[in-house]
């Protein structure tokens, strides 16, 4: 690797330790790691717990429930990719000090995300029953797929905008705050109220996907909050 000349690093000094620790390296790994992984365990936990909320109602609605999730995630992927460069972009406009330019990168996300929401939001208010068809021939699996696709294209916006928001926060170095706001959309809003819903009240299954909606509109509004909070502190110079 380090011939002269024909080596791939040629020109380079060759490290004196093949294995060594390196404490900062670590510390920024699991730091940043372990958040993002109790993020996903609350997703999977939640998601366990709702599956036998719905199961509750029958295993039509269920499989109807899982159906709607394909349904939406297709229209959804777009989105998702800008929310990956959110954070992409962010932490470069942050590594060089560069206020304005995480500004222009935030705008610029945030107008884009917009515009395919709202593309794909009219997609599932107004053809519910097109990706429900696409799905599954079964009308009873697609009477209740509906429902929920119909619900979802309400929060497209604020589900696509949040990805946004949170990918820029963990971007500039708040890597704990997604994490927060996902545990207080799914265990404070979400869980809770479909327990409430299913076995209190006993209400029908469309106020389930309500909820859902709801929960998602409440990690929205904290999303903003926190990152205005958080961009101010960037502004002053503090977090920099």
């Amino acid at each position: 690797m380090y011939r002269k000349k024909k080596g791939l690093f040629f020109g380079t000094d060759p490290q004196k330790k093949w294995f060594y620790i390196d404490k900062s390296c670590i510390y920024e790994v699991y730091t940043t790691g372990i958040p993002a992984a109790l993020e996903s365990m609350f997703w999977q936990f939640s998601a366990i717990i709702l599956s036998k909320i719905i199961l509750s109602y029958g295993s039509s609605a269920f499989a109807a429930y899982q159906l709607g999730i394909q349904a939406e995630t297709i229209t959804e992927m777009p989105a998702i990719g800008f929310s990956t460069a959110s954070t992409t972009l962010a932490a470069r406009a942050i590594g060089k000090k560069d206020e304005n330019l995480r500004k222009i990168y935030f705008r610029e996300l945030i107008r884009v995300a917009f515009t395919i929401s709202v593309v794909t939001s009219i997609l599932l208010v107004l053809f519910p029953g097109v990706f429900m068809r696409m799905m599954t021939n079964k009308e009873e699996l697609q009477s209740i797929g509906i429902q929920y696709v119909f619900v979802m294209g309400f929060i497209q916006i604020p589900q696509n905008l949040s990805r946004i928001y949170n990918g820029t926060i963990r971007a500039m170095g708040h890597k704990n705050t997604p994490m927060i706001v996902a545990g207080f959309g799914i265990w404070v809003v979400r869980i809770p109220l479909c327990l409430i819903v299913a076995f209190l009240l006993k209400l029908p299954i469309t106020l389930i996907w309500i909820v859902i909606a709801l929960d998602q509109l409440s990690r929205f509004g904290l999303s903003v909050i926190l990152y205005r909070r958080f961009g101010k502190e960037v502004y002053d110079g503090s977090a920099l």
